[in-house]
């Protein structure tokens, strides 16, 4: 496998049309807003700068072979940029952080993983297709999510594209998921804030169910 990229567009039922405008509820799916109770413990958060290379270590795989890791790189190399770049800085110490701890328990997945991103000036999350079946290899991938809580306010200069539909606008407690299988993702902060998210990743629940409708009615 040479490309990271090609091999999620072989596994994808994404359209590919670039002039084709993607809206909400196509592949983006925004589930309500819950209370900020988090913002002491992310002020001045600590982190440490996630690569393609470290990332294996921060998402509960365990099947990672040097191969997934080439073909990662291999996308950054042929498009002229540094294999090595920090995509987003990271904290996933929630013994440190009580409040998002119980917020990230509410959602009720099963063998769950839980990670802030702190994505900092300049850092760019390059486009992909998630693979989240590598974690979960024995999981309906029906069954498997991933969501999303903004931490903080959008500011212009945030983004954040799934498909051609770029979300952006989004106030501290909104969440969304997204059709991880399929749609092509990516991040980048141009601005002068980190862009704060707590990602939960997971096997969804009848909890969680309940939970995505509670949030629901924040519409």
């Amino acid at each position: 496998m040479d490309s990271n990229w090609q091999y999620g567009k072989s596994r994808s039922s994404y359209h590919f049309d670039d002039t084709k405008l993607d809206l909400p509820g196509d592949y983006f799916f925004y589930h309500g807003r819950i209370d900020n109770t988090w913002q002491v413990e992310i002020d001045n958060v600590a982190s440490r700068p996630m690569t393609w290379e470290n990332r294996k270590n921060t998402c509960g795989r365990t099947n990672e072979t040097p191969k997934y890791l080439e073909a990662e790189e291999n996308d950054l190399k042929l498009a002229g940029a540094d294999p090595k770049m920090p995509l987003v800085d990271i904290n996933d110490d929630f013994d440190e952080m009580p409040n998002l701890k119980t917020v990230a328990e509410s959602f009720g997945l099963d063998k769950a993983n839980f990670r802030l991103h702190i994505q900092k000036t300049g850092q760019v999350f390059n486009k992909h297709i998630d693979t989240l079946d590598q974690i979960y290899p024995d999981v309906d991938p029906d069954k498997i999510i991933r969501i999303q809580i903004m931490l903080t306010n959008w500011e212009p200069g945030q983004y954040y594209t799934y498909g051609t539909y770029n979300y952006a606008n989004w106030k501290a407690g909104d969440v969304h998921s997204f059709d991880w299988v399929n749609v092509p993702h990516c991040t980048a902060n141009a601005s002068y804030s980190p862009r704060i998210t707590l990602q939960l990743t997971g096997i969804k629940t009848e909890r969680t169910a309940r939970r995505l409708d509670e949030v629901s009615k924040n519409l």
